[in-house]
C-alpha cells in the first residue's frame, strides 16, 4: 500500500511539475527558481518582488493578485515558457526579454513602466503575446527603437492578439520578422523619438506596413 501511495505521487509530480510560491522580499527567489527546473509553475505571492527572473524551459510564471514584478523578465534560449498574470516594472531596462527561444507565450500581463522597451523579441520562433496591457513609458533620447511598446527582430511565426500598447516609442515595431500576425490591439499614444516621429504599424498578409506622422 505504501508502495502505491509513494508510486501515485512519483507520478502526479511528473504530469503536473512542481509548484513553487516565492513570497515577496524572498533573498533566494531565483536559486529557487534555478532549483525547481523543468514542469515547474513559479507563483509571484502579493507584495513586492524586487529581482530580474531567468527563466528556464518548461517553466510557468503567474502573478498572484496584488504582485508586482520589479525587475527584468529574461527568457533565453529556452523552450515552452509561459508568463501569465505578471504585473512588471523595470525602471532601468527593458521589461520582457526574449531571445533565442521558441514556443513562449507572454498574456493577461501589465508590462511598464520600463527603461527601455516593453517586450523585446529577438531571434525567436512560436511566440504568442495576447490580452496584455504593454505600457514602457520610457521617453527616449536619441534614435532609434529603445523605448517600443513590442519590439520583434529577426523572429518567425509570432502572434501579437488582443493587447492594449501605449506610451512606448512606437506601438509595435518590426524588423526582419516573418509570419507576423497583429490583431485585436488597441493602440494609442505612442511618444515617439526626439524626430517627434510617431508610427501606427500593422501587417497584412505578411507585409509590413507603417504609417509614420511627423508633429512640427
Amino acid at each position: 500500500m505504501k508502495g502505491q501511495i509513494v508510486l501515485v505521487i512519483l507520478f502526479a509530480a511528473f504530469c503536473f511539475g512542481n509548484a513553487l510560491e516565492l513570497k515577496s522580499g524572498d533573498p533566494l527567489a531565483q536559486e529557487k527558481i534555478d532549483s525547481a527546473g523543468k514542469g515547474a509553475t513559479i507563483y509571484l505571492e502579493s507584495g513586492l518582488h524586487q529581482f530580474n527572473v531567468n527563466l528556464h524551459s518548461d517553466q510557468t510564471l503567474i502573478g498572484r493578485k496584488g504582485s508586482i514584478l520589479e525587475g527584468e523578465i529574461v527568457i533565453n534560449g529556452k523552450s515552452n515558457v509561459v508568463v501569465s498574470s505578471v504585473t512588471c516594472t523595470s525602471p532601468s531596462t527593458t521589461c520582457v526579454t526574449i531571445s533565442n527561444s521558441n514556443h513562449i507565450t507572454v498574456s493577461a500581463s501589465n508590462i511598464g513602466t520600463c527603461g527601455g522597451r516593453g517586450i523585446y523579441l529577438s531571434d525567436s520562433t512560436s511566440v504568442s503575446i495576447h490580452d496584455s496591457y504593454v505600457h514602457p513609458q520610457h521617453k527616449v533620447s536619441g534614435c532609434c527603437d529603445t523605448g517600443d511598446s513590442i519590439y520583434v527582430s529577426g523572429c518567425t511565426v509570432v502572434d501579437i492578439l488582443g493587447n492594449v500598447l501605449a506610451y512606448g516609442e512606437s506601438n509595435i515595431e518590426l524588423s526582419d520578422s516573418t509570419n507576423v500576425t497583429i490583431n485585436g490591439n488597441f493602440m494609442l499614444n505612442p511618444l515617439g523619438s526626439h524626430f517627434s516621429l510617431y508610427s501606427y504599424c500593422v501587417v497584412i498578409n505578411l507585409l509590413y506596413f507603417c504609417i509614420i506622422i511627423h508633429v512640427l
